[in-house]
């Protein structure tokens, strides 16, 4: 199939140029068709960035690729279910819900959709993000909140946007340069060139606002344990103001350097971030709380170290 943009047409983004003119296929769709390479501007594959324009021939093959295997979904612990939301212990390794560049693979929203169908039909983006309020990287465990209700999704959305939600993490980080009690307030600012979340200090006026608030648990002979309460909710949050503060999370791949990849992240495997607890306000006004403990991976590897006298 092909088609030539019309004179009268404003420049545009690829993907969105083609969900306008095909709304019977998603921007997803699009966007995957794109990535595998089979759609063409003027004969060369190029991004969903790409800027099209009149004039412009667009070639879109017909034949999908080959499916890819999906991954397998992995058992998911229901921590509590109301008629109004689930909360589960997420596993690491598993997406919040698809993405761009995963758009198969094994996610909580898809579980939440199969295991209460009424899911399906909650949130912003129901079809790519059902039930979906909050959300854990993929190799972060930890307690989730999936709501089952639209009224129940706007209720906890608010909440969020208010900052009246509670959330508490452990994470082991690399160093023991810590005041008891430490409080971080980087602004972060995607670096459009590594899609990595970049620290301001506090001062600029660049970037969005991002406070945490980091208490010590334990120390360990060359890293310590951290007790973490976000006070906003900004993406890799966490993981950005540690490697800011020189003391990057033990097991972090994308937040780090070649000056902190020890031992320690090679025998653990994962990133050590976990969410523990959070605390909410259901639909009557009532206080809930609810926990997931530290996975038994995390827990034994813990055991491994040796605390500083």
């Amino acid at each position: 199939m092909n088609h030539t943009i019309p004179e009268q047409s404003e420049p545009t983004r690829l993907d969105m140029y083609l969900t306008h003119t095909y709304p019977e296929f998603s921007r997803t769709f699009w966007q995957k068709k794109i990535k595998n390479n089979l759609v063409a501007v003027d004969g060369k594959n190029v991004t969903k960035h790409f800027e099209v324009g009149p004039g412009m021939r667009i070639d879109i093959a017909e034949k999908e690729p080959e499916e890819k295997k999906k991954s397998e979904m992995p058992e998911i612990e229901i921590l509590t279910e109301t008629d109004d939301y689930i909360v589960i212990d997420k596993p690491p390794g598993l997406l919040t819900h698809p993405n761009e560049h995963h758009p198969d693979e094994a996610a909580v929203s898809t579980w939440a959709k199969n295991h209460s169908p009424q899911v399906g039909e909650v949130g912003d983006n129901p079809e790519l993000r059902p039930g979906i309020v909050h959300r854990l990287d993929r190799d972060v465990s930890g307690v989730m909140i999936i709501a089952k209700t639209p009224e129940f999704f706007e209720h906890l959305k608010l909440q969020f946007q208010n900052r009246t939600v509670q959330k508490q993490y452990f994470a082991l980080a690399h160093g023991l340069d810590f005041e008891d009690v430490t409080d971080l307030a980087f602004r972060l600012q995607r670096n459009k060139k590594t899609g990595k979340m970049s620290a301001l200090p506090e001062s600029s006026s660049e970037g969005k606002e991002a406070k945490t608030a980091i208490e010590v648990e334990t120390r360990y002979t060359s890293s310590t344990m951290l007790k973490i309460l976000p006070k906003t909710g900004r993406t890799h949050q966490i993981r950005a103001h540690l490697f800011a503060k020189g003391n990057p999370i033990v097991g972090d791949k994308l937040y780090t350097s070649k000056n902190f990849i020890t031992k320690l992240d090679e025998q653990l495997g994962r990133i050590f971030l976990h969410a523990y607890t959070i605390t909410f306000a259901n639909l009557e006004g009532s206080t809930k709380t609810y926990t997931a403990l530290l996975p038994p991976k995390l827990k034994s590897f813990l055991e491994t170290l040796k605390i500083k006298n």
